[in-house]
């Protein structure tokens, strides 16, 4: 796995970094029992309120999602997405396994910044946003992936000076109903007396 960032009031700048080749854990795992563990390949991950900034930073050969946030905070600038992979994904909830490959997943965030990067050969979705609030992306050069931009489940998005092109199934995409995690859970545990 890559790096994994979680609850609120946690905060990490991410500059000028490699991460790459992440791999999905043998056997698929139920993320409803080990939730965002970052066993599933993602490269970078943000969960739970967390908040984050990536500047000037690759990610290559991840899998699952090059960068993924989930309810929180995420400022990407200056980064390169590229050849995301798939990777199983369980939701007791769906009939069947899924695959996930998206560049830049937002699930749910809080607030998103997402400029003047490069998101490319994502086996899914360059970009992906599932609900959120306060999303602007602004641009980015999002190319070579199944889907480019993908806006679902009333996601509040800005799309401002962006190209998109050549992705093979669609440039921009509304409501087409592709899997998203679901948002980990807290589980509380209590010390024994």
């Amino acid at each position: 796995s890559g790096v994994l960032v979680s609850g609120t009031g946690t905060f990490l700048a991410l500059v000028g970094t490699r991460v790459a080749d992440t791999g999905p854990a043998s056997p698929a795992l139920d993320l409803k029992d080990r939730s965002h563990d970052g066993h599933f390949g993602i490269g970078f991950g943000l969960i739970n309120g967390a908040s984050a900034e990536v500047r000037a930073s690759w990610l290559g050969g991840n899998h699952s999602a090059g960068i993924m946030a989930t309810v929180s905070h995420v400022t990407v600038d200056g980064c390169v997405v590229v050849d995301t992979q798939l990777a199983e994904y369980r939701d007791t909830s769906l009939a069947a396994p899924t695959q996930l490959a998206d560049g830049i997943a937002l699930m749910s965030s809080l607030s998103a910044q997402i400029s003047h990067s490069v998101v490319f050969g994502s086996k899914r979705a360059g970009v992906l946003m599932d609900g959120g609030l306060g999303i602007e992306i602004a641009n980015l050069a999002v190319t070579g992936n199944l889907i480019g931009i993908a806006s679902q489940s009333a996601a509040k998005v800005a799309l401002v000076g962006n190209a998109v092109w050549q992705n093979s199934q669609a440039n921009l995409a509304a409501d087409i109903e592709l899997v998203a995690p679901v948002a980990p859970k807290v589980v509380v545990q209590e010390s024994p007396p």
